[in-house]
């Protein structure tokens, strides 16, 4: 959903913005892997759906960040 995309944005968007030190937008990066991973294989989803009151598709947040790291592979090969 549009989690998934969020998350996909978050990395280009970590990709893109140069105002912060590098160090700091691949601890970000790392972060935010951490998280995804730690949701999909420790099935953290009954805890979130209790914090925020609804159901949470893990799947979906794997894809995004998926979808963002080909991005930016992509940008990186055709240098757009």
């Amino acid at each position: 959903g549009l989690s998934g995309g969020l998350y996909g944005l978050l990395v280009y968007a970590l990709y893109q913005d140069h105002l912060y030190p590098l160090w700091l937008r691949v601890l970000v990066f790392l972060g935010l892997l951490v998280k995804v991973v730690y949701e999909y294989f420790a099935d953290a989803s009954e805890q979130v759906a209790e914090l925020i009151g609804g159901s949470v598709a893990t799947d979906v947040h794997v894809y995004g960040v998926f979808a963002g790291v080909l991005s930016v592979i992509f940008l990186r090969i055709f240098r757009i």
